[in-house]
């Protein structure tokens, strides 16, 4: 079997200032490189060892409209954490807007929903929960 790998995420923004900055200060993210790419400005950023490319419309394209309602073909990417509570408050005083709040999704694992600009959204999952796997 040929190996795959996830080198990065690639993200398409109405604004690449706009959305690379919430990147670095809602999930302190780091600007690792800026270029230009058919015609866009191009962020690269570290997220914690996931590289997220960020750039606009490129020349000749027309992007569909954003959205944050589920579709066909990706709906979100998601991170793993270890204290979803914690990260909850964290983005709650960052005034994030949660597309589903921590609630209990399956025995042993919660998850929370965020939007993201450009109609993105961002799961985070806590797995083997053991505070009595109660919803929030």
């Amino acid at each position: 079997m040929v190996r795959l790998a996830r080198p990065h995420v690639h993200l398409k923004a109405e604004n690449v200032d706009v959305t690379s900055a919430w990147y670095q200060q809602v999930l302190d993210a780091e600007l690792v490189a800026t270029r230009r790419f058919r015609g866009s400005v191009e962020h690269e950023l570290d997220l914690q060892g996931t590289t997220l490319v960020i750039h606009g419309q490129l020349e000749r394209e027309l992007p569909l409209p954003k959205s944050v309602q589920p579709r066909f073909g990706l709906d979100h990417f998601g991170f793993e954490v270890q204290e979803l509570d914690a990260l909850a408050a964290m983005l709650d005083a960052r005034g994030v807007i949660f597309v589903e709040r921590p609630n209990l999704a399956a025995p042993h694992v919660r998850l929370a929903v965020i939007e993201a600009p450009d109609g993105v959204r961002i799961e985070f999952i806590e797995s083997h929960v053991s505070h009595t796997d109660a919803d929030d």
